[in-house]
């Protein structure tokens, strides 16, 4: 009887040691959170330029690529995820800021089309836009970079006066929190 008794009161010992462990650990964020398409913003998952890029490729271009990348990361107190977005094509030069603007205009509507909280916005055509925004659980950054002339471009015929190859690119990255305090503690942290 006796040997029942202390092997439940060291079963019980054993069990709250346990739970006390696992609520620090959890509440200390030794825990990882792990990437999933849920705790990724809507706008991340469908925003795309690329309707806006090809809507400034130049007739006489005869090619173009866009490409999409995206990355996540695990954490402990956050995830990470991202997407980039890159055109390749041929544009009028004096089209280049009319395609920054537009670009720039794209990002800031589909991101109040979702409902995203704008924190700060910077930048002119020149050296880029840049944002930094809060939706839900989620805080971001979304940059549009200096479009940039394409030096890898070898052509068997020059372009016509006045083209150029350039490269537009697009980044936005974002960092999903387990609670939306947290969230609003980074987007206050952005500021």
């Amino acid at each position: 009887m006796r040997f029942l008794r202390v092997g439940l009161i060291a079963a019980a010992l054993l069990v709250a040691a346990f739970w006390t462990f696992a609520t620090i650990m959890q509440r200390d964020g030794v825990c990882c959170y792990y990437p999933r398409p849920d705790r990724q913003s809507d706008f991340l998952q469908n925003y795309s330029p690329k309707s806006v890029m090809d809507s400034f490729i130049s007739k006489d271009s005869i090619w173009s690529e866009f490409s999409a990348g995206n990355g996540s990361g695990a954490g402990r107190k956050f995830i990470s995820n991202e997407r980039e977005f890159d055109g390749y094509f041929a544009i009028e030069a004096e089209k280049r800021v009319s395609l920054m603007k537009a670009l720039r205009a794209d990002l800031l509507q589909q991101l109040t089309e979702h409902r995203a909280l704008i924190l700060s916005q910077s930048g002119d055509a020149n050296r880029g836009f840049h944002f930094t925004y809060r939706l839900g659980q989620n805080v971001g950054s979304a940059a549009v970079l200096p479009v940039a002339i394409n030096q890898g471009v070898r052509r068997n015929m020059p372009l016509p006066d006045g083209m150029q190859d350039i490269v537009a690119a697009v980044k936005v990255s974002e960092k999903w929190f387990p609670r939306e305090s947290d969230s609003l503690q980074a987007s206050i942290a952005v500021r």
